[in-house]
């Protein structure tokens, strides 16, 4: 189709182009994975044992044997105490990092871009004789 007097035509192009070759899969790049995330885990645990024992002990005693007389008085008394106490603490901490990058346009789409781009310049036609 000819525009009337400035020297350009129009022209009608068809293209078939995959789609995968235009689309991005998949769409969110990962592009290094750092394991680095922060949590600290703490786990504590604590036993306490104790132990008291007493024990006490009195007697009294009495004896005679003509004028004499003898009087006795024993008292005695024995205590425990024992006391155990574990304590035990584990701790461990993760750091996770992950980066995610977007990498541009799909080559297909770029080269189909480039096709495109280069068939809406204009071209000077030849002049009719």
């Amino acid at each position: 189709m000819k525009d009337g007097g400035t020297g350009t035509e129009d022209e009608d192009v068809v293209m078939d182009v995959p789609l995968l070759a235009i689309v991005k899969v998949p769409s969110l790049f990962i592009d290094t994975v750092d394991i680095t995330f922060d949590m600290e885990v703490k786990s504590s645990s604590s036993q306490k044992e104790s132990e008291d024992k007493a024990g006490k002990f009195s007697a009294d005693m009495e004896a005679g044997w003509g004028c004499f007389s003898i009087k006795v008085h024993v008292e005695g008394s024995v205590a425990t105490h024992k006391e155990n106490t574990r304590s035990s603490d584990n701790s461990a901490k993760y750091h996770v990092e992950v980066h995610a990058s977007d990498k541009g346009m799909p080559e297909g789409l770029a080269r189909v871009m480039d096709i495109m781009n280069s068939a809406i310049v204009p071209k000077a036609l030849p002049k009719a004789a």
